[in-house]
């Protein structure tokens, strides 16, 4: 299904089908309007509808959506006319960052507990998505830059969530491909607020972890369960290999002089994985070259 270009044209009209956000007016609110509601600040998705057909395409909508997440770690988009690509990519991009409920609250097959919705799995399948390298200049270029400012934005938003590891995850990961990718969009990320400071807390949080086991139950255990400090040492070099990409910005410069400290202490660590470490001094180097 991955390569399959009419099941791609279909889902890629089916994500965004019945779903838009009306252009938001210039008029003065009028809060005393009592039964004439505005809803210019609402999408679609959240109006009444009295076609036959509504609920059974949000059903559509989300078997769509969970088809996607599921084959999109072997789709390659490159070969594919714009046609499909375009929207498709879209598509994503509109959920992902996309402020209404409908969005963000579990579908509504799958129980209010479950955390599942349409936004985490447009976020997972982007992530997915990634692991070819040509998808990711393909979703970099889907217009407007607008919106993938307002992803870089959600995503530094996530690394707040410890508690929430798996979408905090799925953050770094599409930071790592989008800043490796372009250097403008390292920028954008960079400006975003406490992006970095964030990312280097991340690495600590897992340095702090895995001082907890080794003084608990011996370095050994830590060496052959390194998932034991929270994370996996992929995750925690993908976070330093963002901050290294970051730091390749000389606009970047100032905003990592101001951690300069917290790396310096990383790249000391007697516990963080030397692989890490290493990348993270790379950062420092970065930081500490002057301007040519």
């Amino acid at each position: 299904l991955g390569n399959c270009p009419p099941f791609l044209a279909v889902a890629s009209k089916i994500l965004l089908h019945g779903h838009w956000h009306p252009e938001r007016t210039g008029k003065t609110r009028n809060y005393d309007k009592g039964e004439e509601e505005d809803f210019a600040d609402s999408c679609t998705s959240l109006m009444e509808q009295s076609e036959w057909w509504w609920e059974h395409l949000q059903v559509i909508r989300e078997n769509t959506m969970v088809a996607l997440s599921n084959i999109a770690g072997h789709m390659d988009l490159n070969p594919l006319p714009s046609t499909i690509v375009q929207p498709l990519l879209s598509g994503l991009l509109e959920w992902a960052v996309s402020p209404a409920s409908v969005a963000q609250d579990p579908f509504a097959n799958v129980g209010i507990n479950s955390n599942i919705s349409p936004q985490r799995l447009a976020i997972e399948t982007l992530c997915k998505l990634c692991i070819q390298e040509g998808n990711v200049d393909l979703i970099l270029s889907t217009p407007p830059f607008s919106r993938l400012e307002e992803l870089c934005g959600f995503l530094s938003k996530k690394l707040y969530r410890s508690e929430d590891q798996v979408m905090r995850e799925f953050a770094i990961n599409l930071l790592f491909y989008f800043s490796g990718a372009d250097t403008g969009v390292a920028r954008t990320i960079a400006l975003q607020d406490t992006t970095v400071s964030l990312l280097i807390g991340f690495i600590e949080q897992a340095e702090n972890n895995a001082m907890v086991v080794a003084q608990q139950h011996g370095v050994n255990a830590l060496r052959d369960n390194p998932d034991s400090m929270g994370t996996s040492l992929d995750m925690l070099r993908r976070a330093a290999n963002t901050l290294n990409n970051l730091s390749k910005h000389r606009d970047n410069k100032t905003i990592f002089v101001r951690q300069e400290q917290r790396l310096l202490n990383l790249v000391m660590s007697q516990i963080l994985d030397q692989g890490v470490a290493g990348i993270v001094s790379q950062v420092i180097f970065q930081i500490s070259r002057e301007d040519s």
